[in-house]
């Protein structure tokens, strides 16, 4: 988990993890979609280093990747729905794959029955 805590002993013979960042609000995130992916990236790594600068970042970024839903021709588009912990409060934990998930089958009934987002 990150941050890393006093005890949490889950990742203690390693110095590597991964960190997903997601740019979902409107102008930003077609902004940050038009550029290169490198910038995309580097954007990303950035804004992680100034929210945690103990953290050193972008010292120790390896690799990146990014997805953008809009330019994707098999998403088209289309609403979707993160799940899984890291798309939760009670992130690194089962608990939270399983809300993330129960929220996402909800927001999804929410439009199939009833014809409107949440």
């Amino acid at each position: 988990m990150f941050p890393k805590t006093e005890g949490n002993t889950q990742f203690e013979h390693s110095n590597r993890g991964v960190i997903m960042a997601a740019y979902t609000f409107e102008q930003d995130a077609t902004i940050l979609g038009s550029l290169s992916l490198d910038r995309q990236i580097q954007i990303a790594a950035e804004n992680l280093n100034r929210i945690f600068p103990e953290a050193k970042s972008l010292d120790l970024l390896e690799a990146g990747a990014s997805q953008v839903f809009p330019a994707d021709e098999l998403a088209g588009g289309s609403a979707f729905c993160y799940f899984g912990e890291q798309a939760s409060f009670t992130h690194g934990w089962i608990q939270g794959a399983f809300e993330a998930g129960l929220r996402c089958v909800q927001q999804i009934w929410s439009v199939a029955v009833e014809g409107k987002a949440q």
